[in-house]
């Protein structure tokens, strides 16, 4: 899932405000004001964030048989497994994306940026096949009777695989003073994955709940890409340029 991505105040690196600190430009420390402004900002993005992982699984379990809610939580449970790539390259670019927004080189920014995304992608798609392929295989380690879920783990690897192979979009905004943007992307494609799980379950059951998480987890990076590819020329996808 969700990760997003999901995190217009100005964001400096912290590292170059200590050091302009040092050099005695106090200028370079964030106003009151600013810092309240961008903590909100990241304040209702985690918020969405919860919404999407916890909010989801309680309409789920009040629309779902127990059978059926058992089954969908194992395919989201295996998903998982290929979206904690991002939690791997998160905690690599983003502190990079700041240092060279802030230096003025874009150039830079938008190859470390696509970087992102094909270290991602060619971390997740390996596991990705696996589970494309062998899903009930995959499954069966939890118990023959999981084996059900196969068209579920299929559904949901699709999104998982789609919101990685965007790499660190999401912090890319946040670490270049977009966070209320990131914010708005996260709330609006929040609600509409939330609105499809009130709908879809009930036409279609555990397959409806696996479509609605597949949306969630996709949508929120693609937009969150097509605005960066919109307002920075930056592509967010694992192709070399």
């Amino acid at each position: 899932m969700p990760a997003g991505d999901s995190p217009d105040g100005a964001v400096v690196a912290p590292s170059s405000r200590r050091a302009a600190y040092r050099r005695g430009n106090t200028e370079a420390l964030p106003h009151r004001g600013e810092f309240f402004a961008t903590a909100q900002s990241f304040i209702v993005l985690n918020l969405s964030m919860f919404l999407q992982q916890v909010v989801a699984m309680l309409i789920a379990g009040a629309l779902l048989s127990h059978a059926d809610l058992g089954l969908f939580k194992s395919a989201e449970r295996v998903g998982m497994v290929i979206s904690f790539i991002l939690l791997v390259i998160n905690a690599v670019f983003p502190p990079r994306f700041a240092q060279l927004f802030h230096r003025g080189e874009h150039e830079a920014l938008g190859r470390l940026a696509r970087q992102s995304s094909m270290v991602a992608a060619g971390m997740a798609t390996p596991l990705a096949i696996v589970c494309l392929l062998f899903p009930e295989w995959v499954l069966g380690w939890f118990g023959p009777e999981f084996r059900e879920a196969a068209s579920l783990l299929r559904i949901v690897v699709i999104g998982h695989l789609v919101n990685v192979s965007f790499g660190s979009v999401g912090f890319l905004l946040t670490m270049t003073g977009r966070e209320k943007v990131m914010r708005n992307i996260s709330l609006v494609c929040s609600a509409l994955g939330l609105l499809a799980f009130v709908v879809l379950i009930p036409l279609w059951g555990a397959v409806g709940a696996a479509i609605s998480l597949a949306m969630v987890l996709g949508m929120q990076n693609l937009v969150a890409a097509c605005f960066v590819w919109r307002r920075m020329g930056i592509v967010m996808l694992p192709i070399r340029r």
